[in-house]
């Protein structure tokens, strides 16, 4: 059974690991500077309570890497 369930899902296996390459690199180093900025924009946010006015998508991706 197990043997099956791999063969069935190598190709969604190998077509998830071909796009994530491109779509999901790390951040380069010379992006770093704009990731600190953003992670700091948002405890800000938090610390204020600003997160009231935050979009949507921006909530998301706060309570995601929190």
């Amino acid at each position: 059974m197990l043997a099956v369930t791999q063969e069935k899902g190598k190709p969604a296996l190998q077509t998830f690991v071909k796009y994530a390459r491109v779509e999901l690199p790390p951040p380069r180093f010379s992006e770093l500077s704009q990731v600190r900025k953003g992670f700091g924009d948002l405890f800000a946010a938090a610390r204020t309570q600003k997160w009231r006015t935050l979009t949507v998508k921006v909530k998301h991706v706060f309570v995601s890497y929190t």
